[in-house]
């Protein structure tokens, strides 16, 4: 085993009974959590890491471009839903459609006249 040194390091209470509570909730020793919050703020990524997190990045970047298509599309669809206008012109178009049609047959099997 690799020798080790004592670094003592003074907590207010109410900061010893944080970090007891977030070590244990990690199931690690306070002493283990201190040093991996330690290394951990201090490391940076080596060469291959920073390769990942470059290609991670850059999926990232193309997902959004994505992400904020399909939300431009998707406004445009609420925005033309809610249009009142737009329903006129609907209303207006299907009325056309329908004007020649003989709709008596419909009408009996409401129960309703033509």
């Amino acid at each position: 085993m690799a020798a080790t040194e004592r670094v003592v390091v003074l907590f207010e209470p109410a900061e010893k009974r944080a970090l007891q509570s977030r070590a244990a909730a990690a199931s690690l020793s306070m002493g283990e959590f201190i040093k991996r919050a330690v290394i951990g703020a201090e490391a940076s990524p080596n060469a291959d890491q920073q390769a990942e997190l470059e290609v991670l990045a850059t999926e990232l970047e193309k997902a959004v471009v994505r992400m904020s298509d399909r939300l431009d599309t998707t406004i445009a669809r609420v925005d033309a839903t809610l249009d009142p206008g737009r329903d006129a012109e609907r209303r207006a178009r299907i009325e056309a459609e329908v004007a020649g049609l003989d709709l008596s047959g419909v009408a009996a099997l409401l129960g309703r006249a033509a």
